[in-house]
């Protein structure tokens, strides 16, 4: 009978990120395996749950990710102000586990550059008007070419304007709750929109947007997050 020698385990792993826990760099993970010949080890990536309340996370709750390649994973915005847990269980050729070891990462946290650059776009909009010109596409039917269309703050409403002929599809008042969007994970680019019903309109109108690059999609999707949880 074999000792613990014997059994699969990490004679050393590292976990490498950026220095200021900063979301935008990957995470990647390097390990030393022993005892025996390796067979199919697990390695599991975990987000942190956000509890009901606003920014609030739960220290002890986490989803499991779906990753490409589990030795490194990509952060994106919804993954700020969350831990990141990975958990790597070796297991021998034959099936035999070792120990589950675990690493959590703190917080991620937004770039000071990138938040100057939401706050100067925030005030922008609130104060002499802004706007943002992106594509908006039909994930139902990629084949759909994309429509230009711009967000616009004027009169202190939020409006959604057809860039080729200015005509406003949808407007609703600056204020808390005016728009709710979510960055896309897969698709690096991608936010949606979703403006709710108001008087103007009955139900809750939806838009998946195409920014020029995936900073200028976080810097809108932070900033349109900004207008919509304060008073104008």
């Amino acid at each position: 009978v074999g000792g613990d020698e014997d059994l699969p385990r990490l004679t050393d792993w590292k976990i490498e990120m950026n220095p200021r826990q900063e979301y935008v760099d990957p995470i990647r993970m390097h390990y030393s395996y022993a005892g025996g010949v390796e067979g199919n080890s697990i390695v599991q990536w975990f987000r942190q749950i956000v509890g009901d309340e606003i920014g609030k996370c739960s220290e002890d709750e986490y989803e499991e990710m779906i990753v490409k390649d589990n030795s490194w994973y990509q952060p994106y915005i919804e993954d700020i102000n969350k831990r990141i847990k990975l958990q790597l269980t070796p297991v021998r050729t034959d099936g035999v586990h070792g120990p589950t070891y675990q690493h959590i990462i703190e917080p991620l946290t937004l770039p000071f550059r990138l938040q100057e650059d939401v706050t100067r776009c925030a005030q922008e909009f609130k104060s002499r008007g802004a706007n943002f010109l992106l594509a908006q596409v039909d994930l139902m039917d990629p084949n759909l070419p994309p429509r230009n269309l711009r967000i616009v703050c004027v009169d202190k409403q939020l409006k959604v304007r057809n860039a080729d002929n200015d005509k406003t599809e949808i407007k609703t008042k600056l204020a808390p709750g005016c728009v709710e969007v979510t960055a896309h994970e897969e698709i690096q680019r991608l936010f949606t929109a979703v403006f709710p019903a108001s008087k103007t309109q009955t139900t809750p109108v939806t838009y998946h947007f195409l920014a020029d690059s995936v900073r200028s999609r976080d810097i809108i999707v932070l900033t349109l997050r900004a207008l919509s949880k304060s008073e104008v």
